[in-house]
């Protein structure tokens, strides 16, 4: 049986790494904030009016932002994602850990390769959770916006445990 605490993390993980699996090449260059070719990083800031949004396939009428790094390669990334009111992202694994925390609105978290919404964890604002990488999840919104910032080890992947359920493959 999961705890809120394990089932709220895993919620936060998976929002990331569909936010990241969603990126696509073409919005990357005109999206980055810094530039990540060297392994030294210094101290470095992004306010919200500098945040370039972009739309995500992944979810209709979904939004992210690329804070830090580039989710087509290995390293840090670091997203803001946008998720709409009354929106779903089904069941998906990714091959490494998602980091999430829930900056406005409330998130729905389930794991599992079934989607059921039966028996939600729900992460409110200030929520921090870790899906660990592997783990089938899946999350969805109820009535309002949610802001998420996701932080996983590039590069991204999100592998829908139903091929069907690809939004890129439809």
């Amino acid at each position: 049986m999961m705890t809120p605490q394990r089932t709220i993390i895993h919620f936060r993980v998976a929002l990331v790494c569909t936010i990241v699996a969603a990126c696509s090449l073409d919005h990357l260059d005109e999206n980055f904030m810094a530039d990540t070719s060297s392994p030294i990083v210094n101290s470095y800031s992004v306010h919200e009016d500098q945040l370039k949004w972009f739309d995500v396939p992944l979810v209709a009428g979904g939004k992210a932002a690329v804070l830090f790094g580039d989710p087509t390669k290995a390293g840090t990334v670091v997203l803001r994602f946008k998720f709409p009111p009354n929106r779903q992202t089904r069941p998906h694994r990714h091959p490494y850990a998602e980091y999430t925390t829930i900056l406005s609105g409330k998130v729905y978290y389930g794991e599992g390769v079934q989607f059921d919404t039966s028996n939600p964890e729900i992460g409110k604002v200030g929520t921090f959770a870790i899906v660990p990488a592997g783990q089938a999840h899946f999350v969805w919104t109820m009535d309002e916006e949610a802001i998420v910032q996701l932080q996983f080890e590039g590069p991204s992947s999100t592998i829908f445990v139903d091929a069907a359920d690809d939004p890129q493959r439809k």
